[in-house]
């Protein structure tokens, strides 16, 4: 009976330390799959992040293209007014006065236009700037996450491959010990 119990307690044992390394297998995969979901999450985060600013640069361009337009009708409007305004007072056409005043418009409109343009300009800048530093910033989490994903299923070997030994140490030991090497017999 004693040599039952002891073989059932090394088979225990050994099957122990093997079911270990089983379950630390499986929970690196586990890991493995999660850390690589996370990985192409980030990717397409990034890949969303780019065509987001995209979008916002076109569109900010497309409104200061907008907004360039209706100051060339409002110029229009006011250099009719101004015009009709001159003629009202006697000032005629060709006089120096006209010109300057007409000149000056011209260069009032022309430095608000560049206004608008530069703003626009400024605001996409720092519009793909940021998305630059987030698909970045993204880009290197979703690399941290594949890493992790090897580690990861490395580990689960290892916890594998550990279990087994464990399990084969376990026998060897109660095997040892049954036979009593070891003792000075």
């Amino acid at each position: 009976m004693p040599v039952a119990l002891a073989v059932v307690g090394v088979a225990l044992s050994a099957a122990s330390a093997v079911g270990g390394g089983i379950m630390t297998y499986q929970q690196g995969k586990s890991e493995e799959a999660m850390y690589k979901y996370q990985e192409a999450v980030a990717k397409q985060q990034a890949e969303l992040v780019q065509r987001t600013a995209e979008q916002n640069v076109t569109l900010t361009q497309t409104q200061a293209a907008q907004e360039t337009k209706q100051l060339q009708r409002k110029y229009m409007v006011l250099e009719g007014e101004q015009r009709a305004a001159r003629a009202a007072s006697g000032i005629g056409g060709g006089s120096v006065t006209e010109g300057d005043i007409a000149t000056d418009i011209f260069r009032t409109q022309k430095l608000d236009e560049s206004t608008i343009r530069y703003n626009a300009d400024v605001a996409s800048w720092n519009i793909n700037n940021q998305a630059a530093l987030e698909k970045w910033g993204l880009s290197t989490q979703a690399t941290q996450y594949g890493m992790a994903a090897k580690q990861a299923k490395q580990a689960g070997k290892i916890g594998l491959v550990t279990g087994i030994l464990g399990g084969a140490s376990a026998v060897a030991k109660g095997y040892s010990d049954y036979k009593g090497y070891g003792k000075g017999k």
